[in-house]
């Protein structure tokens, strides 16, 4: 696609309906490529990748006498969807020239040797993915494809060059105790990256490279970079701006502010985006005249607060408004109050996240039914409604009813004296009846923080995510029982769980023994599926297509 000058648009088929209809409507792209089986709404022409294979197509590069219209450095590369506060999603059109320049500074500090071979574990609807499988293709090196971070856990570990994630799912599968884990470097971004992660990593991999990186979508992906030195005492900072970006931070006139002092973290360069798809509006918004810069040259309000420290580096503060990230990706909590105040029954609704359960920050939102409606508000049907229009990242893990919101004496809302949800309020009262059933439903209860988890409780439905799931497998490990995530996600109560469960010391008998050495390039590990256990080579986008794994499709814009 990006040969024949088009641009690529990332559609997760696991989204919901409404929401992959809206994006398609929204980007118009010329053709879509998937498969046949792919329930997709509307009637773009397809391109599927199952089909019989076509003799008439060229073999060799294209070039500008093949596409519709010159390839331009400006020309849009891909667009790439992100949570939007007006209630719908928003398009962020990234340049030719930006996925150069970001491939350019990947070749510059990281290298060829260091991008050989590079787990590509981001889902491409995250613009981490671009670093993941772009820059070592550019580079000559290879990319081992992995559903995400949990897949390693399940597989026992992986060792290659480099590995990126977010740090809250890093320490998860660090502590599932299950994943031997053997790279050069370790990318880090999307998250504060804790100095007890940075300890973690440095004791599995004492000789690996880890990065902490900082960049929203409308940088192309990363901005600032900041490599550990040993010397983590606190949380690590975000570094420097990488090649060709610069980054300021400023007052509210736009004039730098001295160091140690908060401001607004703005981003110029090479890497700044084209803007909004069709949102002129929002785009001269977030997109400003840049004071430092050549005449005509635009910088992005990053909306983060900041500041530089004595080492010249940049520290994150935090949020400047009531934007979110959640395991990286990034929430705007107008889009879910939108979908959310669709509901008939609905009047209010604020979206809050909390972190009730140290270190597992959640998305709460509380209800205020809209006049005239009978009844009571029903969590659990609100969040079903959610589910029909948001994607399952930005589904509330709990929804509490409200006669009303709280508020503080100037009329605005007082989030401190929003209540804490009540998860074991949905608990059920079957007691667990063997000795894996009562095991399990203990563990349900202490990594969910709930007094008491019947054996039909749903994990997710008590707040669970993939993160927590995590700790729970390594839990269940330490306890003699072995679970691995991918089993959590499809037996999601304790009485399901607890029939596929294996004592550890079985589970380890019956595991395939693994070598602690670093694979080759040149001859990378055959896997099993995590669905359904069927053996296959090395993973790719078109193998996974055909098992039971989640597909992802890509709409191509012209």
């Amino acid at each position: 696609m990006l040969k024949a000058g088009a641009a690529y648009q990332p559609i997760d088929l696991a989204h919901p309906a409404d929401r992959i209809a809206f994006m398609l409507a929204d980007a118009s792209p010329a053709c879509v490529i998937t498969t046949s089986d792919a329930d997709l709404p509307g009637t773009t022409p397809r391109l599927e990748l199952d089909a019989p294979p076509r003799t008439d197509h060229p073999t060799g590069n294209p070039t500008d006498a093949d596409r519709v219209r010159p390839l331009e450095p400006g020309n849009a590369a891909y667009v790439i969807y992100t949570s939007g506060s007006t209630g719908r999603p928003k398009g962020v059109v990234v340049s030719h020239a930006g996925a150069v320049d970001l491939c350019a500074w990947a070749k510059r500090d990281f290298g060829p040797d260091r991008l050989a071979r590079v787990l590509f574990s981001t889902s491409l609807n995250f613009d981490v993915s671009v670093f993941e499988w772009l820059a070592p293709l550019t580079m000559g090196g290879r990319i081992e494809v992995v559903r995400d971070l949990l897949e390693i856990a399940e597989r026992g570990g992986w060792s290659g060059t480099l590995i990126s994630g977010v740090p809250s799912a890093m320490s998860a599968l660090l502590a599932t105790g299950t994943a031997a884990l053997d790279a050069g470097d370790v990318v880090l971004a999307g998250e504060a990256l804790p100095a007890r992660l940075v300890r973690d990593l440095r004791a599995l991999m004492p000789d690996a490279r880890i990065a902490n990186i900082y960049g929203p979508t409308e940088a192309t992906v990363y901005a600032t970079a900041w490599f550990d030195d040993g010397n983590a005492a606190g949380h690590a900072p975000i570094g420097g701006p990488i090649a060709n970006t610069r980054a300021y931070v400023l007052d509210a006139s736009l004039e730098p502010v001295p160091v140690g002092v908060p401001g607004e973290l703005y981003l110029a360069g090479a890497g700044v985006v084209r803007g909004y798809l069709d949102r002129s509006a929002l785009t001269a918004e977030r997109f400003v005249a840049c004071p430092f810069g050549t005449p005509g040259e635009r910088m992005y309000r990053t909306g983060d607060l900041a500041r530089w420290n004595a080492a010249g580096q940049i520290e994150y503060l935090g949020r400047l408004d009531h934007q979110v990230k959640i395991r990286g990706f990034r929430i705007e909590p107008g889009e879910i109050e939108t979908a959310l105040v669709r509901h008939p029954a609905v009047g209010q609704a604020v979206v809050v996240p909390r972190e009730d359960l140290p270190g597992n920050p959640r998305l709460v939102v509380y209800v205020v039914p809209a006049a005239g409606a009978a009844g009571t508000l029903d969590p659990d049907e609100l969040r079903r409604f959610a589910g029909e229009t948001l994607p399952a990242y930005m589904v509330p893990a709990a929804v509490v009813p409200l006669d009303a919101l709280p508020l503080n004496p100037s009329g605005k809302l007082d989030r401190a004296a929003l209540p804490a949800p009540d998860f074991a309020a949905r608990t059920t009262g079957r007691e667990p009846r063997t000795p894996a059933e009562k095991l399990l439903a203990d563990l349900f209860a202490e990594v969910l923080g709930v007094a008491r988890v019947g054996i039909d409780d749903g994990f997710f439905d008590l707040g669970g995510d993939s993160i927590i799931a995590m700790r729970l497998v390594s839990q269940a490990r330490r306890a003699g029982l072995a679970l691995s995530p991918r089993q959590v996600f499809r037996h999601p109560t304790v009485e399901s769980l607890a029939q596929v469960a294996l004592p550890a010391d079985a589970a380890a008998r019956t595991a395939r023994p693994r070598s602690p050495a670093r694979a080759s390039a040149s001859s990378p590990p055959r896997r099993s599926c995590g669905g359904c256990g069927t053996s296959a080579a090395p993973p790719t986008r078109s193998a996974r297509a055909s098992c039971c794994a989640p597909r992802r499709t890509w709409a191509s814009t012209g």
